[in-house]
């Protein structure tokens, strides 16, 4: 009964999705203007709770508004989220300037269905949606200049010249809760992450760049790989329960280090993640960048044919 009532659900959300869509999905197949001029107010309450997220979770968020607005102007006000010092400031201040209003680079970008397809993990991994997401990040992000200048400067001490092998792995209960609420996702074991790095690395990487929020991974990937092991993190490690749940005066510093992460991880040779923006906001900033989320389940093929129609 339980199945039944899943399919059910999942059909239902799949037909209101594609009829609520459409019109967007036929404004960008045929690169249809909405009009020239306006802006696009994106805030705490505009489009989707504060509540509970990560910082790539709102730069995806920012990129997703403008790949269905592209040729309006787009301001970001974030006052209520967990990196905020206080609700008078600006979150997106701390890691972002503001997003880019020049005529030049805005444009209606070109693709069918849209990103946020019902419940689609094939969306975020699909090359034409990483492609189109990187030229939203070329085109109107910018990423504060102290921050790129930090994760330049680690990458050229600790990582260039090596063949390096990204290694995101999501701990602590909050990973454990974000995963669970998508039943097409599992929790892939640490023991796991350790039994593929084992095997890949005999392809001659020589470096293993680890991005985690976990301290129990950051021990016992030092214990098996040694001096191979490079991390950036270290206000992240320090939160048990995820860091979404950080309370200390750290949060400004914590959104940093998760965005240098991002970064890292984006120049590294393979990546092996879970479900998480981390990766995923990795495989914008490089969309060249090969890897695998382990966290996906196989499909059942009436679903799987589903998703592929919703990824087109």
């Amino acid at each position: 009964m339980k199945k039944l009532s899943a399919k059910i659900s999942f059909l239902f959300g799949f037909i209101v999705t594609i009829i609520s869509n459409l019109g967007i999905c036929i404004r960008n197949a045929v690169k249809i203007p909405i009009g020239v001029g306006g802006v696009v107010h994106i805030t705490d309450t505009s489009h989707q709770s504060t509540k509970g997220r990560g910082l790539l979770s709102f730069l995806n968020e920012v990129l997703y508004i403008i790949s269905v607005n592209g040729e309006k102007d787009v301001d970001v006000t974030y006052q209520r989220t967990v990196y905020n010092d206080s609700p008078e400031e600006n979150m997106w201040d701390y890691y972002f300037e503001p997003v880019v209003k020049d005529l030049a680079v805005k444009r209606v970008y070109r693709y069918f269905f849209v990103t946020k397809a019902y419940k689609n993990h094939r969306v975020d991994q699909k090359q034409k949606y990483r492609n189109l997401f990187h030229s939203i990040l070329s085109d109107r992000i910018r990423i504060k200049k102290e921050i790129t200048e930090k994760s330049d400067q680690f990458y050229n001490r600790k990582l260039k010249g090596e063949k390096c092998l990204g290694v995101h792995y999501r701990g602590g209960e909050d990973a454990l809760k974000y995963i669970s609420a998508n039943p097409y996702n599992i929790k892939y074991p640490l023991s796991g992450y350790l039994e593929k790095v084992d095997r890949i690395l005999s392809e001659g990487f020589t470096k293993i760049f680890l991005a985690t929020d976990d301290p129990k991974a950051l021990e016992e990937f030092g214990k098996r790989y040694g001096a191979k092991v490079v991390s950036y993190s270290t206000h992240q490690n320090d939160v048990v329960r995820g860091i979404r749940h950080i309370t200390s005066q750290n949060r400004r510093v914590l959104g940093e280090e998760v965005l240098i992460d991002c970064l890292l991880l984006s120049r590294c040779d393979y990546l092996i993640h879970g479900a998480s923006n981390i990766p995923v906001t990795a495989k914008f900033i490089n969309p060249t960048l090969q890897g695998e989320d382990v966290d996906v389940k196989k499909q059942a093929f009436t679903r799987e044919m589903a998703m592929r129609f919703l990824s087109i």
